[in-house]
């Protein structure tokens, strides 16, 4: 029986893409039924709304990836191309869909608040480059201590009571931070931890790690290829940890959805953490 084996069980994922690069759109030719579905799926999923889920992409169809598009900020043409179909392959950043609110931290300004990175469960991508890891979560963390006036500092003693605990957990955990597999949701946070999925394939800003997405001989590139930058990430769950939700501004870092090169605060995110905090918006 497979209980008695040491393979996994089957997991049911949800809707994928066959590809990254190939575009869907209106009125566009042989297009693949089930990757359409797969868009409607998602774009239903991500947005909240109810889609006809027939495979064909009709005018319903082009208005939801224009919707989506907006929220992101990205240009509203209705095509999901590469850039699109990634951007719909990250979930909501901390895993509660569009959810506008977090959970109150205690943490105040002038306050002095330990974290502990846990290296042990750093993912293959990242084991051989752990001093770059905690290099870019303690940068994550400077930008928010600029804008709160929160020093918060990094312990590697477990022991030491840290207030904050960053690691990874991969799908397989049967706990509260089990994830859904390679895309999705890809982290969590709560006041007291950030969790990032370890199923994904992380990227540094400075150190090149070996994981760039690659296609197959025809150069196509496919959905198990994608990868994820740590540091906007971090950043995102950082400001969940604080207490900040999630904006409707496509331009700042709490915006609800994964967004390459973000490495600091936008001016959103700043007037959003001080208001919070009761700070002055000098």
């Amino acid at each position: 029986m497979l209980a008695d084996t040491t393979i996994p069980p089957p997991m049911l994922r949800g809707p994928r893409f066959a590809s990254l690069t190939a575009p869907l759109s209106q009125g566009a030719p042989a297009q693949d039924s089930d990757d359409v579905l797969a868009l409607q799926q998602t774009l239903a999923q991500r947005l909240g709304d109810p889609l006809t889920l027939d495979g064909d992409f009709g005018p319903q169809t082009e208005t939801a990836v224009r919707t989506f598009q907006k929220r992101l900020g990205l240009k509203e043409d209705g095509i999901a191309g590469q850039v699109t179909k990634r951007a719909l392959l990250a979930n909501g950043l901390s895993g509660d869909g569009n959810a506008v609110t977090a959970a109150k931290s205690d943490y105040a300004p002038g306050d002095h608040v330990l974290y502990y990175l846990d290296t042990k469960t750093l993912p293959a991508c990242l084991k051989a480059h752990a001093d770059s890891v905690a290099d870019e979560i303690a940068a994550a963390f400077r930008e928010w201590t600029r804008a709160t006036k929160i020093a918060f500092q990094r312990t590697t003693d477990r022991t030491a009571g840290a207030a904050i605990t960053l690691s990874f957990c991969s799908q397989t955990k049967t706990n509260e931070y089990a994830f859904d597999g390679a895309g999705g949701c890809l982290a969590k946070a709560t006041p007291t931890s950030v969790v990032f999925d370890a199923a994904e394939k992380w990227t540094l800003q400075t150190t090149p790690i070996g994981v760039a997405a690659v296609g197959d001989e025809s150069g196509e590139l496919f959905w198990e290829n994608a990868t994820f930058e740590l540091m906007p990430v971090a950043l995102h769950e950082i400001g969940h940890v604080i207490g900040l939700g999630h904006s409707e501004s496509p331009a700042d870092v709490m915006a609800p959805f994964y967004k390459p090169g973000r490495t600091a605060l936008a001016p959103g995110d700043v007037r959003a953490v001080k208001a919070l905090l009761g700070l002055p918006n000098a």
